[in-house]
């Protein structure tokens, strides 16, 4: 990113150079044709352009300049110098904005000090700016900071109006500067002004920026002038209250327009005599030289960046047959002005595009080398499906170069794993996610438990069969040996064991007959099967099935988050059949522009016995369907259907998907739960299984006062500690909903809680709720990260009833 943004600096010497020129040549070949309004739209546009350049620049860099091909990036000396320039960029913006920070804090000054001109020049600035089709409300204002006429403000302008000016200048002068105030008001130039601030600010190394300001503020003044002349109808007037001016010494305010900007004796001229007065259309000799320097510097600078770009690839019409052994060598193209032009406009379009962040081996295999790849695709493919991606798939996905194949490819992708295609759940890929959640729960240390040997192995061939916690066998270190009774492709009681030899935590695979294989890990692919359909929504025309839901999030990976959908339906609602309770949960993900992302359709059943019918009135049933995205937002639309009845409830929401940024303390929000079970490591998991643990959310978050409330929530990024464990603390405290006091406190250890790493910390606590009472409370926690100096707090709102 530095030395993007470096480079992009650099690329602006010479375009703010060239932009410069083409507004002088328009000026000049336009000098006689525009009047003082046309100028000063055409300055106007240069700037813009200046503006607009740096970032474009900075965007192509994105892109590679040319596909295919294998070249070698030469490491120059003197690009170690970009982050220095970024550096002094940096310190320009900061200095030149804490200018325009004092500037902004004394007009605030002016307008406070001022106080209310006499009704009488209320009453002229109200007829002025009728006349001059001024619409918005301007106050006129006198102070003594001032020594000429002044404008601040744009949403609620004031016209700051010199003390002395009232006894020190005629009637009709005043009157004049005021329309000119107004014609500033009229075109919004305070605001134009703000932004050439800002711009001059960013782009302060460059003078033509300079210039171009100047030009805009010159014109800017010319216009006013015109306007006032109009409105005063007496130009000498005009022009003698302007020459007043000059005599009028003051200091310049960046953020205020007043009636002296430019030069008075231009302006007075163009006035007098404006079929003679000359428009220059040239910067000064110091800055045409500094600019003409610069274009010469750029210029080198898209050399030096193009020279470690590839070159053009040659064509066949300039290869020539030889005699030799050889019977082809590489002959230059003929030197013509045709072909001499279109090599320096691809010399500079690769001194454009090219990406100086590429590292030496542009064609290695490795992931984070391709740029033709966005970020977050970037992590798709080297994070979440790592371990599972084949060779053949990995470099068809590079070759993709739009999102739309991109995310095809994905669908696809998992399509291909689904062992039930017939079904809108996809085992394979739940599982999958599940997995990885699994090791970051159980196998994170300084990192995340998913890059580690043991998350490696676990992600790749699910639980083993046996784990042995006492391998060490004489040996002064941990050992932990899993065995697999048979893995597909490698064989039967499969034996790997970890070993800690450097007393971090982490334990390792030494040197074994799996190390080649899990270097470049890949599955077997099944026949590819047709897409699924999309599932067909139904229409909601009644609502007599109320649903309540609630989403939770948990970081699967950097570019993945797990989103829960949990529905929660009376069963008083439903109607039985035959004995059976039954609902068909129709869902759908789209994207903000309402592209499908993930469908599910999803049939509920339960048998109700006779006897139970009234137990089953009085309870509620709890549906949960777990779905991985990228970070984002998207729109949830899940509608719920009684086959027995055929009420329908529906529900609709914004995923707001987070991302939980890696070295950034982040958690999970507070779930409330009223089941928290273990899951054995070889049974199936199901909708409501988080790592190891079955977790079921209580909606609503309404408990008995004999139940125990289940408390979950996932802290990520901790700094680590001596050993690789964190330190710090998690500390509860519940209190009355109405602020009347604290009941209850206490607090955690964090290194001392189960599988507590750095990059992970679960908590799973449960609360018995008989010894605060009935009522309303809020549930607070704060997280203490004492490594890192940083604190998170989540709080929410339970209930207790009877």
């Amino acid at each position: 990113m530095i030395d993007r943004l470096g480079w992009t600096l650099l690329h602006f010497l010479w375009q703010g150079a060239v932009i410069a020129a083409l507004y002088v040549f328009a000026r000049s070949l336009l000098s006689r044709r525009l009047s003082a309004e046309g100028r000063y739209l055409l300055a106007c546009a240069a700037l813009i352009s200046m503006v607009l350049a740096p970032p474009l620049t900075f965007l192509l860099f994105q892109g590679p300049a040319v596909s295919g091909g294998v070249w070698s990036v030469p490491v120059s000396t003197w690009q170690r110098l970009l982050p220095a320039v970024v550096a002094v960029w940096f310190a320009g913006v900061l200095m030149f904005s804490l200018r325009l920070f004092g500037a902004w804090r004394f007009t605030r000054r002016l307008r406070a000090l001022s106080v209310p001109a006499p009704i009488e020049w209320r009453q002229a600035v109200e007829r002025i700016a009728l006349q001059l089709g001024a619409t918005r409300p301007v106050r006129l204002m006198l102070s003594s900071l001032v020594n000429v006429p002044s404008v601040i403000g744009w949403l609620r302008p004031v016209i700051l109006l010199p003390v002395e000016a009232l006894s020190g200048m005629p009637a009709g002068h005043i009157t004049a500067l005021l329309g000119h105030e107004l014609a500033h008001i009229r075109r919004h130039d305070y605001l134009a002004s703000l932004m050439q601030s800002l711009a001059e600010a960013l782009l302060f190394y460059h003078p033509a920026v300079w210039w171009i300001s100047e030009q805009i503020r010159c014109e800017r003044e010319l216009c006013c002038d015109e306007l006032a002349a109009a409105v005063c109808a007496d130009v000498l007037t005009y022009a003698q209250a302007l020459a007043a001016l000059e005599s009028l010494q003051h200091a310049r305010l960046e953020l205020a327009v007043a009636a002296d900007s430019g030069s008075l004796v231009n302006r007075i001229r163009r006035l007098l005599e404006p079929a003679s007065a000359i428009v220059n259309t040239l910067p000064g000799p110091g800055a045409a030289w500094a600019m003409t320097l610069l274009c010469f510097a750029g210029a080198g600078t898209v050399a030096m960046h193009a020279a470690q770009s590839p070159p053009p690839l040659i064509s066949a019409a300039h290869v020539a047959p030889v005699p030799g052994p050889s019977p082809f060598v590489l002959m230059p193209p003929p030197a013509t002005p045709a072909v001499a032009i279109t090599a320096l406009a691809a010399h500079t379009r690769r001194g454009l595009l090219f990406d100086p962040l590429l590292p030496a081996q542009v064609a290695s295999q490795t992931d984070s080398q391709n740029t033709n790849i966005r970020e977050v695709w970037r992590k798709w493919l080297s994070e979440d499906v790592a371990y599972i991606i084949s060779d053949v798939e990995r470099r068809a996905f590079r070759q993709f170069a739009t999102d739309e194949e991109r995310e095809n490819f994905v669908e696809q992708f998992w399509l291909k794993r689904d062992p039930t295609p017939g079904t809108a759940e996809n085992e394979y890929k739940e599982e999958h996610y599940r997995r990885i959640e699994y090791a970051n729960l159980h196998f994170s240390t300084a990192i995340p438990g998913w890059k580690t040997d043991r998350g490696r192995i676990y992600i790749q061939y699910g639980p083993p069969d046996e784990i042995d916690t006492n391998a060490a066998a004489g040996r002064p270190w941990r050992v932990e040996a899993w065995r697999y009774r048979f893995i597909e492709g490698i064989g039967s009681n499969v034996r790997m064991e970890f070993e800690d030899t450097a007393g971090t935590g982490d334990l390792r695979m030494p040197g074994s007959p799996l190390a080649g294989m899990l270097a470049n890990p890949s599955l077997a692919l099944p026949a590819a099967v047709p897409a699924q359909s999309s599932v067909l929504m139904p229409s909601v025309t009644n609502s007599l099935l109320p649903l309540v839901a609630q989403i939770d999030y948990e970081r699967v990976t950097d570019s993945s988050t797990m989103v829960r959908i949990t529905i929660q339906f009376r069963n008083r609602d439903l109607q039985l059949q035959s004995g059976r309770a039954q609902v068909n949960i129709f869902g759908r993900i789209l994207t903000m522009n309402q592209r499908p992302v993930h469908t599910f359709e999803t049939p509920l059943s339960v048998f109700v016995a006779p006897d139970q019918a009234t137990a089953f009135a009085q309870a509620n049933s709890v549906w949960q369907q777990a779905v991985p995205l990228p970070p984002g937002a998207y729109r949830l639309h899940v509608v719920a259907q009684d086959r027995a009845s055929g009420n329908m409830g529906s529900y609709e929401v914004v995923l707001d998907v987070p991302q939980f940024e890696e070295g950034k303390l982040a958690a999970t929000s507070l779930m409330l739960a009223d089941s928290m079970e273990p899951r054995p490591a070889k049974t199936l998991a199901d909708a409501f299984t988080i790592a190891d643990m079955r977790i079921r959310p209580r909606l609503g978050n309404q408990f008995a006062l004999s139940e125990r409330m289940g408390v979950f929530f996932e802290v990520y990024n901790l700094l680590p500690g001596p050993g690789g464990k964190p330190s710090g603390s998690i500390d509860y405290e519940i209190d009355r909903a109405d602020s009347s006091g604290k009941i209850l406190s206490f607090s955690d250890d964090i290194a001392k809680i189960d599988h507590a790493s750095a990059s992970q910390v679960t908590i799973r606590r449960r609360l018995p709720l008989s010894t605060i009472g009935p009522g309303a409370y809020v549930l607070k926690v704060k997280v203490t990260d004492v490594q890192g100096n940083q604190t998170l707090q989540r709080e929410t709102a339970f209930t207790v009833t009877n």
